[in-house]
């Protein structure tokens, strides 16, 4: 969750603080998701540009991919791996690509923000908040995220 800080600060997408902002996302988004299905046509800001937690929920989407393509055509590569090893976690997509190993990473991150530290009661809620959302991707990958806990 820490990069859910990051991305609107960055973007300036928001007016809000972020705490506020996240306490604002469910009446932000309220409707939106039956909008979005209803009508292929239908742009939301809100969904696109504040569902900051929301998106962060990824074993819903993932599963539909997953469903559509098959769990052995999708392959999830982790942020907080890239930054730290960003020519290995490339190789590994080159290998399930089915691609030779290449160097193909500078190493430079691109798109990086630094965030603001969240207050401790914040950070706390958004850990017990994904606790489950998160439980559901490992269980839907096979794979253990570095995401803290409560």
């Amino acid at each position: 969750h820490r990069d859910l800080h990051s991305f609107p600060t960055r973007r300036s997408s928001d007016l809000l603080e972020f705490v506020d902002a996240l306490s604002a996302e469910p009446g932000r988004l309220a409707g939106e998701r039956e909008r979005l299905i209803a009508d292929p046509t239908y742009v939301s800001y809100a969904w696109e540009q504040q569902s900051y937690a929301l998106q962060s929920e990824y074993a819903e989407p993932l599963a539909r991919w997953i469903e559509l393509f098959g769990r052995d055509r999708v392959h999830v590569a982790v942020s907080e791996e890239y930054y730290q090893s960003p020519a290995e976690v490339l190789a590994d997509v080159d290998e399930f690509l089915g691609l030779p190993r290449r160097e193909t990473s500078s190493g430079h991150v691109r798109n990086a923000a630094q965030g603001s530290p969240l207050p401790p009661e914040v950070d706390r809620a958004l850990r017990e908040r994904f606790v489950e959302p998160n439980r559901r991707l490992e269980v839907l990958t096979g794979q253990c995220f570095p995401w803290p806990t409560p």
